[in-house]
């Protein structure tokens, strides 16, 4: 990590002009992919900031870097790590500066809204489904549709959300190994099957969502240890 990336990642935006002015280089990039930029929307470890990192964002601009779109070594860009760990502030500022709402992941095609319904950020999500009209319908490599991510995650909010938005209950994934937990490995499945492979609290809050909605789908929790 260059000082200037250290400077972006831990918000000390003061240290960070005084690095461009000595000459820093805006667009240096790590081993792992990492850019100044992506620095600033953190990690999983860092978790969720409340904030907004516009004036960071401005800073990188006026050192003449655009290159917002790049991407780190599993495909995650600035927008991912948006929707994963920022708010709808950051997302909006994104989208001013020119980075794109459907850059996808490498591994499974994720654009950066499936990050926000795996973290259950729904802030982001919220903002982010504007850019997609077929956010219902999406799916990725897998055939996983978000309200099969949402259940698989125990995101429970998002679950609730994405029925009453109108997902497809009735969706189902290809049978396949690709980046699946044993448990699912092999099967096809709907957003159901998972709920029940998940558990009571995630079978019965799907199967609430689905009455309030006017599914016309029986499903029983009784039966689950």
């Amino acid at each position: 990590r260059s000082p200037l990336q250290w400077a972006f990642s831990t918000k000390r935006a003061e240290i960070a002009r005084l690095l461009l002015f000595e000459g820093a280089d805006v667009h240096h990039v790590n081993l792992g992919g990492w850019t100044a930029a992506l620095n600033l929307f953190g990690t999983p470890w860092q978790g969720k900031t409340s904030h907004c990192r516009k004036e960071y964002l401005e800073i990188l601009s006026a050192a003449s870097f655009s290159d917002f779109d790049s991407q780190d070594g599993e495909g995650w860009s600035c927008m991912h790590r948006a929707a994963a760990f920022g708010n709808e502030h950051d997302i909006r500022a994104l989208i001013r500066i020119g980075a794109s709402p459907h850059v996808q992941t490498y591994k499974i095609s994720w654009p950066p809204i499936f990050c926000a319904v795996q973290l259950g950020n729904m802030s982001t999500f919220l903002e982010l489904r504007q850019y997609h009209p077929d956010f219902i319908a999406m799916a990725d490599v897998r055939k996983w549709t978000l309200l099969h991510v949402a259940i698989n995650a125990k995101r429970l909010s998002m679950v609730q959300i994405l029925v009453d938005l109108g997902a497809n209950p009735h969706a189902i994934s290809m049978a396949t190994e690709f980046f699946i937990l044993d448990d699912l490995k092999g099967l096809s499945v709907t957003p159901g099957d998972i709920a029940r492979i998940r558990g009571k609290e995630v079978l019965g809050v799907y199967a609430e969502a689905l009455k309030r909605k006017g599914h016309g789908i029986e499903v029983r929790i009784d039966d689950l240890d």
